[in-house]
């Protein structure tokens, strides 16, 4: 998992210094692309720029498997919140909400999601996300989460990869489902 969350931020790193190719590579991963068409109006999704999407926080899966949190409870996989997100650019979407930590304690997050590669067949989109966080040790924790974001007409989900940051901060999975406010 560390592997993942390592090539998927070095790669949203190196977006910029790519060439601006639009062409479709002929190997089998030739669907993975940074899309650079001359639409900015609307995403690779399809979705456009404007739209507002209401986000469930459900769950999540911790690498650190022993119970030494929270009383012995272990961490709390049950992360149920409530969240917004905004497409403000074709790759750029702004992202706010609230759920329940891993410890048992309400959190809030607020940031900004950037995904330029994306898998088309699937409406899948690779890239980072920076959050602000309440909820945890620090009054504020600023997070840099690798993220997939698989979206249809209507309906999406997220997944958020938090690397392992510190001695304290394990590998985190989390899932997000979410459905379109905006027609």
């Amino acid at each position: 998992m560390r592997a993942l969350a390592t090539l998927l931020m070095l790669l949203t790193l190196s977006q910029t210094a790519q060439a601006q190719d639009t062409t479709w590579l002929n190997d089998p991963i030739e669907k993975l692309r940074i899309s650079a068409t001359n639409d900015d109006t609307r995403t690779p999704s399809g979705n456009k720029v404007g739209d507002w999407w209401l986000v469930g926080t459900t769950v999540s899966y911790h690498s650190e498997r022993s119970n030494h949190t929270a009383g012995g409870r272990g961490y709390n996989e049950h992360n149920f919140g409530v969240g917004v997100e905004y497409q403000y650019k074709k790759h750029w979407r702004l992202v706010a909400g609230e759920y329940e930590n891993s410890y048992y304690k309400n959190a809030v997050y607020a940031g900004a999601a950037y995904t330029p590669w994306h898998y088309k067949p699937w409406n899948m989109g690779f890239g980072v996300s920076l959050l602000a966080v309440t909820g945890y040790r620090h009054a504020v924790a600023v997070i840099p989460m690798p993220v997939i974001s698989v979206e249809g007409k209507r309906f999406g989900i997220n997944i958020g990869i938090v690397p392992t940051l510190s001695k304290d901060v394990f590998e985190v999975i989390g899932l997000q489902v979410k459905v379109k406010l905006t027609k």
